[in-house]
């Protein structure tokens, strides 16, 4: 996933950024989260992750909604497979109450791989368009992943093929 940053500093550098600008975040400071986020992603350039961070600090500002929106297209264009630029992008659509449109991306993600938060998102925007059973089964498909009873791809532990899974 990071191999274009090496296994190092950069890694490093990413975790540290990615910490700070939550914490920008989550203490309602989104000047400094948007001007730490620009930093990150001119110093270690523009790809999915980096995309996706600024886009997050993005959405929490309305007038930098349209931002966000082409931020998550471009690291979507990089990497379809990324969960959390899929997640934004989704919390995007559910906004802008798109709902058909958050279906076919979380559908589309679906098809390659298989999530909990994907599942449980899915389910959400099917309750919104009144397909309850469907919403159901997506529902029940996130519990068994949660709760350890299906393969944990994307994240750290087991992946389908029984090997270890890095995110």
């Amino acid at each position: 996933m990071f191999a274009a940053w090496g296994a190092g500093r950069e890694w490093a550098s990413w975790c540290c950024f990615s910490g700070l600008i939550e914490c920008y975040l989550a203490s309602n400071s989104i000047r400094e989260a948007m001007v730490m986020a620009n930093n990150v992603y001119k110093t270690l350039g523009a790809n999915a992750q980096t995309l996706t961070l600024l886009a997050s600090v993005c959405l929490e500002d309305p007038v930098t909604q349209e931002k966000a929106k082409t931020l998550l297209d471009k690291a979507l264009s990089q990497r379809p497979d990324y969960i959390k630029a899929v997640v934004k992008k989704a919390e995007l659509l559910s906004r802008e109450q798109k709902y058909e449109d958050g279906i076919g991306l979380l559908r589309s993600a679906l098809a390659n791989q298989s999530d909990c938060v994907l599942h449980r998102l899915l389910g959400d925007f099917l309750v919104a368009v009144n397909e309850y059973q469907e919403a159901m089964d997506q529902y029940s498909i996130a519990l068994r992943w949660a709760s350890g009873k299906g393969p944990r791809p994307g994240g750290w532990g087991r992946g389908s093929s029984g090997r270890a899974a890095l995110p």
